[in-house]
């Protein structure tokens, strides 16, 4: 059964034999020590663990050998012994000792344990004393802090110099013997004595912050630490001056991190820690210098003022050559303590740096790098590594920041942007929907165009739009009308050539036949303290309103500032720019890529409606105007094949297609198809062409479209292509015609004859025709051209009835009969009603004679709509 003290663990023996002051030394049968506690090893001057495997006899002092020798054999003999003898140090001092030797016995191995306490005098305990005193005092002496002792009634008994003179005294001696009180102000030595001593009292020992006075009524920041002792006090005293200061340089850095996180971009953030290393850590020369992915260097972003002459020469760093491109590069911090060398990353020293002085580089992450130039290499000592190294992390999140917040607003402009691009849109759609209906009830072009440009400007989207065609023979632009402009302006414009309006955005026009937008930045003039545009500076962004007065030095507020937009429109019909529409606004988002299709759309729609207007009115006017035309170009097409075949070539009418093509049927007398279709060929304008027709003059064959007319495409090869009587009609499609330029004019060709010599063209041109204009287009298009005569002429007036007449009167019996019946009987809906042989079999006839009285019935009725002036047979 196990004992109480059987259970006590090892550990538990070697605490006890630790704390016990009598010395313990354990050794076996040999003599070898196996084990010593600390204070045999303090008394035989030994540390921790020196003492083992010695022998015993080692520390017996020679003539003392054979009372151990005593000890042991009664040890063995009585378990334990006890003798007085003397121990030797390891200096070889003697010390008067009682010895007592156990015996113990663990697993048959016989061992002693030696139990070793000293005798001590009175003598010996004041030589101990003094001795602990001069260690102490050596102690004191040695330390960094000032230490003092006082006794009960507060006096200094000891002083160490630097206590002294952290106070202001020149040495120990001058406070020795003094009270403490001399080294605290008034107000401390009131708090001591009400707080701090009565703790040190209480709880043995005290710790803070006090001031204290030195000896020339200076004041100094300490931190001090009491504690007390059996007569009196031990103070000491560290100087807090360093520590303060760096305490409120950290907070300093720390409150400086605020307004870091309110810089807008990585600029702003790195000129606040260029000002805070001044400011902060004290170093007059710095710069910050940001990475520049574009060109793959560290560009300097912020200099201190001492730094601009020294550091802004070198604008970039190289990442590879220098150390703050080895900073950079590897994300370290790189110190080069040695003035004007360079140490490069494998730690050798190359060519100096330039500067002079020691320096110090700080990544800022992956944005950049902090520079810093010293005055002494001792100067970049831990503490302000540590401060640059905390100061460019704040950085590096500020800039994070920074470029978060960029970000962010970059989305939400864009957001923004892209809300009101399709607000702008939707009111653009509308207006321009809106425009499209009012088209409609347009009579005239003026009109028109007045509809366009004053809805424009009435929507407060745009302040100014006017419209003018392009006169080909002078490269100038005709303005007509406008809006949010004078006419000073417009006048102007007529003189400008057509690369100077709009910011070039009609010329451009003229090559794409597209919406043309030009945005333009250009800060105005400024008078009388408000931002001005003069009316007639640029033709393209003219704010003037229509009702101001009409002067080019009237200065007119600017609608907006920042960006005014310019926009030039095509005015097409097919492929044909009937005019151009100048649109000015401000802002960049109100010609956005939908608002051009919408432009496009409205370009498209207002030349449509132009080209119908021009039609009506040739169309339905009384009177017309009547241009004849000599016309001596070998390029114009009739001309050409009545000079190189020496025949006639007569036009008969055209008829547009899609595709800005044009079909044209002329009469050609005294040639025959191949030789005609040859020329054709070779007419760059003409895309396709063939003979529908042949015939002669003197009354063989068939006219133009008459009924039974003989459409032979090649002609008869044998027969004279000279022949004068020989006549054939030939249908072209044109891409570029004598019938394309009339229409561009606002006119029709009525008549147009060429003979081997030249070409006789008559136009009918409206009323409201410009004449001049008419006549520039077709000299600008042709060479030779000479007008002859003008003349007005009146059209007669059918009513229905004479028209009904007309037809009535071409019309047999029997095509009449054939006519009603197929009406009547539905032949002529989609999808018919009755077909060809069912008509004929109800009115008796053959599906032939049925289809010859339709054909030229149905003639007869076309003949009478086109061509009803002119004598036909039947």
């Amino acid at each position: 059964m196990k004992t109480a003290s059987s259970r006590v663990d090892e550990r538990f023996l070697e605490e006890i034999a630790t704390a016990s002051s009598d010395g313990l030394i354990g050794f076996d049968a040999e003599g070898a020590i196996v084990f010593a506690n600390r204070a045999a090893g303090e008394w035989l001057g030994y540390p921790d663990g020196a003492l083992l495997d010695r022998a015993i006899e080692e520390f017996v002092a020679g003539e003392h050998a054979a009372t151990l020798d005593r000890l042991r054999q009664r040890a063995r003999q009585a378990g334990e012994a006890t003798a007085s003898c003397l121990l030797l140090d390891r200096r070889g001092r003697e010390h008067p000792v009682s010895l007592t030797l156990r015996l113990a016995t663990d697993d048959d191995q016989r061992r002693f344990i030696a139990v070793v306490h000293r005798h001590t005098t009175a003598a010996d305990e004041q030589a101990a004393h003094e001795q602990l005193i001069r260690q102490r005092s050596a102690a004191i002496d040695a330390a960094n802090d000032g230490m003092a002792i006082t006794d009960d009634d507060g006096s200094i008994v000891y002083s160490n110099d630097v206590h002294a003179t952290l106070f202001g005294y020149d040495n120990a001696a001058a406070i020795v013997g003094h009270s403490w009180k001399r080294l605290f102000t008034d107000v401390e030595v009131e708090r001591f004595e009400a707080d701090v001593l009565p703790t040190v009292a209480e709880h043995g020992s005290w710790r803070g912050d006090a001031t204290g006075c030195r000896e020339d009524g200076s004041t100094v920041p300490i931190e001090l630490t009491l504690s007390a002792l059996d007569d009196g006090i031990v103070c000491v005293v560290r100087d807090t001056t360093e520590r303060i200061a760096r305490q409120r340089q950290l907070e300093t850095l720390t409150n400086g991190l605020r307004e870091l996180l309110t810089a807008d971009d990585p600029e702003s953030v790195a000129r606040l820690t260029a000002e805070a290393v001044e400011t902060v850590l004290e170093f007059d020369i710095a710069c910050v210098r940001l990475f520049d992915s574009d060109t793959n260097r560290l560009e300097c972003t912020a200099l201190t003022d001492a730094a601009s002459e020294l550091l802004e020469t070198r604008t970039a760093y190289n990442l590879e050559a220098t150390l703050a491109g080895h900073a950079f590069r590897e994300g370290e911090t790189v110190v080069n303590r040695q003035a004007g060398v360079e140490v490069d990353e494998n730690g050798a020293t190359g060519v100096g740096n330039g500067y002079g002085y020691p320096s110090l580089h700080v990544p800022i992450g992956g944005d950049g790098v902090v520079t810093i130039l010293a005055e002494n290499g001792s100067d970049l000592d831990d503490r302000v590594i540590q401060l640059a190294e905390m100061l460019a992390v704040n950085a590096r999140t500020a800039i994070g920041r920074a470029e978060r917040i960029r970000l962010l607003e970059a989305h939400e402009r864009e957001l923004r942007a892209q809300r009101d691009q399709l607000e702008t849109h939707n009111q653009i759609n509308t207006l321009i929907q809106e425009i499209g209906r009012r088209l409609i009830e347009a009579s005239t072009r003026e009109e028109l165009e007045e509809t366009i440009c004053e809805r424009l400007v009435a929507s407060e989207l745009y302040h100014s739009a006017w419209i003018g065609e392009i006169e080909a023979s002078t490269d100038r632009l005709t303005t007509r009308v406008g809006y949010g402009i004078t006419d000073s302006d417009l006048d102007a414009i007529n003189e400008m050539s057509v690369a100077s309006i709009g910011h070039g955005t009609v010329d451009r026009l003229l090559e794409s036949r597209a919406v043309e937008v030009v945005r333009s930045y250009e800060v105005p003039s400024e008078v009388g303290g408000r931002r001005m545009v003069p009316a007639a500076a640029d033709a393209g962004t003219g704010a003037a309103s229509k009702s101001q007065p009409k002067s080019d030095s009237n200065p007119v507020p600017e609608i907006a500032a920042d960006v005014v937009s310019t926009a030039a429109i095509p005015l097409m019909y097919g492929d044909r720019l009937l005019g151009v529409l100048v649109v000015n606004g401000t802002g960049d988002r109100i010609f956005g890529e939908e608002t051009v299709i919408g432009f496009e759309s409205l370009g498209r729609v207002t030349g449509f409606a132009i080209n119908a207007i021009r039609n009506r009115l040739l169309l339905l006017a009384d009177s017309v105007i009547e241009l004849e035309f000599r016309i001596a170009d070998p390029t114009l097409f009739p001309l050409a094949v009545a000079s190189e075949l020496d025949c006639e070539c007569r036009f008969e009418r055209s008829v547009p297609v899609e595709g800005g093509k044009i079909l044209t049927y002329y009469t050609i007398t005294g040639s025959g198809p191949a030789a005609v279709l040859e020329v054709t060929a070779a007419a760059p304008q003409i895309a396709d062409a063939r003979v529908i027709s042949e015939r002669r003059s003197d009354g063989a064959g068939t006219g133009i479209g008459s009924p039974g007319g003989d459409r032979n495409t090649a002609g008869d090869k044998t027969e004279n292509d000279t022949d004068p009587a020989r006549q054939l009609v030939l249908q072209t499609v044109a891409t570029n015609s004598l019938a394309h330029v009339a229409l561009d004019s606002g006119a029709a060709v009525r008549d147009a004859v060429a003979s081997a010599d030249e070409a006789r063209i008559t136009l009918e041109a409206p009323q409201t025709a410009d004449v001049r204009t008419v006549v520039s287009l077709f000299a600008a298009e042709f060479d030779g051209v000479e007008l002859t005569a003008k003349r007005e002429r009146d059209r007669s007036v059918e009513t229905a009835a004479e028209f009904h007449q007309t037809v009535d009167a071409t019309l047999t019996e029997k095509q009449r009969a054939a006519l009603e019946s197929a009406y009547a009987a539905g032949y002529y809906d989609w999808p018919r009603a009755i077909t060809a042989e069912e008509l004929a079999a109800s009115m008796g006839i053959s599906s032939s004679t049925l289809h010859q009285h339709l054909r030229k019935g149905i003639w007869s009725v076309l003949w009478a709509f086109l061509d009803g002036d002119d004598v036909h047979e039947t």
